[in-house]
């Protein structure tokens, strides 16, 4: 369902700091440069787009819009369309792209949220990786940090997972990871941005919306300012992940010509794991389960594998554990 949102006299003065963060971050990172924003149609997304091309107009930036219709519910294509009409009517380019989430699920037996993630992932790398921009810009707020750290300290994960989001990695840009979800609407409201409603942002099947309707509700009953402690949390977890990542024997972890990575056997604590599962690539979801799998070979004799989960599998050979 389509939603225009409507400036009133109900919304407080907005001051010319609105989203200040945000605009902080932009004129750090992306002044420049050719900036591709990851746009659903979502209030979010709109707000993103929409402040990108404040700058856009202003020639301090090149900006394209992306899109994935996702295929998961009958209004995506709808969704998709609204975004290309907007896009249209601005002067802005966008590049599509249809990734049929269900049938990819039933082939790789991976679950909805998953697939969708690897589903955008890859259309991200393949437009940095093709020169189409210089980072993609996506709408991941301070909220959906909170949600992230969450989600992964219930998995089970390291200091790398409690770390949740960056503001930039890997070619990926989230200007407003500072920002309240609050500021966002205000934001949208004032300007009267346009966006569409995903109805299955309230079903709680999905492990994220879980985490946003059931659980932090809950928590911030009685911890009112939980949000923002577990992204300061965060903030703290991933600097110390770099100060122990700077301290590593970067010896310990092989590169191998045939693509594979090895960690000598005498290292096989969660750290060095992480960093040998980086350096061949693999850089989320890696939970306890594997950290447990790959510790256990150490007592196993040579030749002796694990299934560690995302397609990787180890091996114990000649004092290393080597991970294909």
């Amino acid at each position: 369902s389509l939603r225009a949102s409507n400036a009133s006299a109900a919304i407080p003065h907005i001051r010319n700091t609105m989203l200040s963060n945000a605009k902080q971050l932009i004129e750090k990172y992306a002044l420049g440069k050719r900036v591709a924003a990851a746009v659903s149609g979502g209030e979010d997304s709109m707000a993103l787009l929409s402040l990108l091309l404040e700058y856009a107009r202003a020639d301090e930036l090149k900006l394209v819009a992306l899109n994935v219709d996702h295929c998961i519910r009958p209004c995506s294509a709808a969704d998709s369309a609204f975004v290309e009409k907007f896009c249209a009517d601005n002067g802005v380019e966008l590049i599509k792209k249809v990734a049929d989430i269900p049938a990819l699920c039933r082939e790789s037996g991976r679950g909805t949220e998953s697939e969708a993630h690897f589903a955008r992932k890859e259309f991200f790398e393949s437009v940095l990786s093709e020169g189409k921009a210089d980072m993609v810009a996506t709408a991941h707020h301070a909220r959906d940090n909170a949600e992230t750290v969450l989600m992964h300290l219930f998995r089970g994960t390291g200091l790398k997972g409690l770390g949740g989001m960056k503001t930039l990695s890997g070619g990926i840009f989230r200007p407003f990871l500072s920002t309240e979800k609050q500021e966002i609407q205000n934001y949208v409201k004032a300007k009267n941005i346009p966006f569409v409603v995903d109805e299955t942002n309230a079903d709680t099947s999905y492990c994220r919306n879980y985490i946003r309707h059931e659980i932090l509700p809950r928590i911030e009953q009685r911890f009112p300012c939980a949000e923002r402690a577990i992204c300061r949390a965060a903030g703290f977890a991933a600097e110390a992940d770099e100060i122990i990542t700077r301290g590593m024997e970067q010896s310990a972890i092989t590169a191998n010509p045939d693509g594979s990575v090895s960690l000598g056997e005498n290292y096989l604590s969660a750290p060095y794991i992480f960093g040998a599962l980086a350096l061949l690539g693999k850089n989320a979801d890696i939970y306890y389960t594997a950290v447990d799998s790959v510790q256990r070979l150490a007592a196993q004799k040579d030749c002796a594998r694990a299934d560690i989960g995302g397609g990787i599998t180890a091996a114990r050979e000649y004092g290393k554990v080597t991970f294909y």
